[in-house]
């Protein structure tokens, strides 16, 4: 079992709770029905446990027991339950302020970062629309003493209403009834509703003539799934299963997403926003077709270039490419994105704490930090928010010192960069003079950066769960191609070895050991040099 399962499972326990039950039973009475002869009572067993499973110290290594049963209903219950902890765990992470002060000060953040995210959550308050959504181009009709610059596109209403609610939930705060009048629960409690009042029949939310809808549906998604999961409001269910049903059917089939619904086309940072809808959906307990997950995963493989270990915008000829919009951003730093995307999204599927492509490709973007420059503009909040996500995950495993070093460049330069009390109106929030700032304005920019304050706490240890085992993930291309790559190295090393060119085995050995270290063929040509005498 992953070192942090118990941590984290005592902290999760409600003292002085009495112990759940679900369908009259215990977890304590459920676990041993995971042995059952009958494949439907395990199945039933593993869904109860997702319900009551919460702080029973043998829920989760009895869930991953089954979720290799041989049985493919038992297998898809314990997957989802395994999810579902996953989920309570979160939202109780989020809600609790003692157990959020802990994760605050564990993962490097402290009374800072909170005060920034209060601070941000403030200003996207004062700036939300009488009807609930947020507003790229509107926002600034509600300042005072001073006016906020940074307009957005107006047609990202749709996402940066999604947006700006997931940085309320990230934060503990939900709708309440009991709490309204509470300046903050109003702001997440109308962004909910207008999200709500413009879901389509199909469970679409976004204007299906926008040319960016999966984008947008994707984030409305993750707020309604987030939403439901934390207050458990049963009315929030069936729209919430309505935008996860639209979001699988618009996946191209054996593949992942990009713009619109079944394009045919994909791209990874679209992808991203679905995956992470998804991971919303199974955390509160909407089923995801096992499918899925073996496709975006399939995907990110495919994305990836086996050689410098980047991803790749729609593919892995595209890896290192930086993505422009011409006459917008072209004088902005590129970043790798995509692999950062990549190491949060295979996290999140595999959940295999020892993948050895995140570990190669994780120093990638520990090697890039965050950093604020007038001159170079590394400024970028898309690619320090899935890399502050990518690289916490990976730090609750081996990546543990480059997630300081991440950390202590991110919570710099966003303390730094946020709009103090001498900006008036602006206070909390950031300037949107990042690379894609000109899409989304202010209100993208203050919601982004304050997710990314909030990730000491907004998602629990994936990697606490276990490998995924629930579903046959493909082989992983990007492993394979190297190790193939490295073999074809070493031969050409033997052959000049053969031919007594030790100058030019050398090299080669060098190349397969310094580019491929961790496969066995680089480790072999590591050996080679040493029996060369270098």
């Amino acid at each position: 079992m992953h070192r942090h399962v118990v941590a984290i499972l005592l902290a999760a326990i409600v003292a002085g709770a009495e112990e759940p039950t679900h369908e009259g039973k215990t977890a304590n009475e459920w676990v041993p029905l995971l042995s059952d002869k009958d494949a439907a009572v395990r199945a039933q067993a593993a869904t109860a446990l997702g319900f009551v499973g919460m702080g029973f110290d043998k829920a989760i290594p009895s869930l991953q027991r089954v979720a290799k049963d041989k049985d493919a209903a038992v297998r898809e219950a314990a997957g989802a339950a395994l999810d579902r902890i996953l989920g309570e765990i979160t939202w109780k992470q989020r809600r609790d302020a003692k157990e959020r002060d802990r994760l605050v000060a564990r993962g490097g953040g402290g009374k800072a970062t909170e005060e920034a995210v209060l601070s941000a959550l403030g200003w996207l308050a004062r700036h939300q629309e009488a009807d609930g959504r947020w507003s790229a181009t509107d926002f600034a009709k509600h300042c005072e003493k001073s006016t906020c610059d940074g307009l957005g596109i107006a047609a990202h209403d749709y996402g940066l209403t999604g947006l700006a609610v997931l940085a309320f939930l990230g934060a503990g705060i939900v709708p309440d009834p009991a709490a309204k009048g509470s300046q903050l629960v109003d702001a997440v409690a109308g962004g909910v509703q207008w999200l709500l009042a413009h879901q389509a029949k199909d469970g679409m939310i976004s204007a299906p003539s926008d040319s960016h809808c999966l984008y947008h549906h994707a984030l409305g998604t993750m707020a309604l799934c987030e939403t439901y999961g934390m207050t458990r409001d049963q009315a929030l269910r069936p729209n919430a299963e309505a935008a996860v049903r639209f979001l699988v059917d618009a996946k191209n089939p054996a593949r992942a997403w990009r713009y619109q619904p079944k394009s045919g086309e994909n791209d990874v940072s679209a992808t991203g926003w679905c995956l992470m809808a998804l991971k919303s959906a199974s955390m509160a307990g909407i089923k995801v077709p096992p499918y899925a997950w073996c496709d975006v995963y399939a995907y990110l493989g495919e994305a990836t270039d086996p050689k410098s270990l980047k991803v790749g915008y729609t593919g892995a000829q595209t890896a290192g490419v930086k993505v422009v919009s011409p006459g917008k951003n072209d004088l902005f730093a590129g970043h790798d994105t995509m692999t950062a995307i990549a190491v949060l999204g295979r996290l999140t599927v595999a959940r295999d704490a020892k993948d050895p492509w995140v570990k190669a490709a994780a120093p990638l973007l520990a090697a890039d930090l965050p950093a604020w420059d007038d001159s170079t503009k590394p400024m970028d909040y898309y690619y320090w928010y899935y890399g502050t996500l990518a690289l916490f995950q990976h730090g609750r495993g081996e990546g543990a010192d480059l997630w300081k070093r991440w950390n202590a460049a991110l919570t710099k330069t966003l303390l730094e960069s946020q709009k103090d009390g001498n900006a008036a109106c602006g206070r909390g929030s950031w300037d949107p003079c990042d690379r894609w700032g000109f899409e989304g304005g202010r209100i993208y920019a203050t919601a982004m950066n304050a997710l990314s304050l909030e990730v000491y706490y907004r998602y629990a240890d994936s990697l606490a769960l276990g490998k995924r085992v629930d579903v046959d993930l493909p082989a992983d291309p990007v492993m394979e191609a190297r190790e193939k790559l490295a073999r074809e190295l070493v031969n050409q090393g033997i052959q000049s070895e053969k031919k007594r060119n030790r100058a030019e085995a050398i090299r080669v050995y060098t190349e397969a050991s310094t580019t491929y270290p961790e496969t066995k063929a680089g480790k072999e040509a590591a050996s080679r040099l040493k029996s060369l005498g270098k």
